[in-house]
């Protein structure tokens, strides 16, 4: 016996194309973690950066801080998003369905699902908030990394990119269990 090809829709809770695009967002997640800890070694051992910013701290303090905050949150992120991909009833293969399933009656295996989702769409979200965050300290961090070579490119780094991550977390971020 086949199984159907059941597929999110608005009222699951998730977004339209997720199953397409999930694995690749836990996928970059992992690449965005080590691009960030390989920034702030870098940054760390740059003498230049020795400008102090408020009182001791120094501009490559707080660019590691925020690029170290990055690589921390890219991390939590992947780890969210492999949680919600176990939780992902549209992905399940037949015989990881039929163990889950059990003995159940079609009743209790739709609430199983519905909780299954309801995981997904939670894991997802946290994951997803994760990910935009570390975004916003990864540009933020870079930009305390150029500002003592450079402020305008710094600002325009910063600015730009973390500016950008905000407004499309703004526009585009739904609330976790809410379908489109």
């Amino acid at each position: 016996m086949t199984r159907p090809a059941a597929k999110p829709n608005g009222d699951s809770g998730v977004g339209y194309n997720f199953i397409n695009s999930f694995s690749d967002r836990c996928a970059i997640t992992g690449v965005l973690a080590g691009f960030a800890i390989a920034i702030a070694s870098i940054v760390v051992v740059v003498d230049n950066a020795q400008e102090v910013v408020f009182w001791i701290v120094r501009f490559k303090d707080v660019a590691a801080s925020l690029i170290g905050l990055a690589a921390v949150l890219f991390v939590i992120a992947m780890e969210c998003f492999l949680a919600a991909k176990e939780n992902n009833p549209w992905d399940l293969s037949h015989a990881y369905e039929q163990a889950i399933k059990g003995k159940r009656s079609e009743a209790a295996w739709d609430a199983v699902r519905k909780k299954m989702v309801s995981n997904l769409s939670s894991w997802e979200h946290i994951g997803r908030s994760a990910y935009n965050f570390a975004i916003i300290a990864l540009f933020i961090g870079m930009g305390f990394a150029f500002y003592p070579f450079s402020p305008s490119a710094a600002l325009l780094v910063a600015g730009v990119g973390a500016g950008f991550e905000i407004w499309q977390m703004l526009k585009f971020v739904r609330p976790a269990g809410h379908g489109e």
